[in-house]
């Protein structure tokens, strides 16, 4: 058999596969639940917890998830260091840098001096952030 056509496969999935489920839920529904019951009871006694008859009480499964114990630590989320800000844009070799696009940045950064371009770097590290401009640094810091 050779490999189907993906639309093919979509209508397996979208339309014959829903229809098919739809068409056995009477039949496999009473299965499912019974699975269903099977499990929480399973873990109910796994846990040493009281098994209920659960056909007289639908909300016995809540109440029994809510009695689980919960014995994982808290997760620790360490915010990320701040980036520092870098120069004032007015002390940076590019006048007015800050209402510059990138385009009218980059053919500028040819002609600055190593600490110049190194303060450019870090006045874009800490505040847009524009890889156009972080890239052709870079290059020029390379070469």
């Amino acid at each position: 058999m050779g490999r189907r056509r993906p639309a093919a496969h979509a209508v397996d999935l979208l339309v014959y596969a829903p229809l098919g489920m739809l068409l056995e839920a009477p039949r496999l529904l009473p299965r499912f639940v019974e699975r269903g019951r099977q499990q929480v009871g399973s873990l109910r006694r796994t846990l040493g917890l009281a098994t209920p008859d659960l056909d007289t009480d639908d909300d016995v499964v809540a109440e029994a998830l809510a009695e689980l114990p919960v014995d994982r630590p808290p997760v620790a989320i360490e915010p990320e260091p701040p980036v520092p800000a870098g120069p004032p844009a007015d002390t940076l070799a590019i006048p007015d840098y800050e209402s510059l696009s990138a385009s009218q940045v980059v053919p500028r950064l040819g002609g600055l001096a190593a600490d110049e371009l190194e303060a450019v770097r870090a006045f874009e590290m800490g505040h847009r952030h524009r890889s156009t401009i972080l890239n052709k640094i870079a290059q020029l810091q390379a070469g």
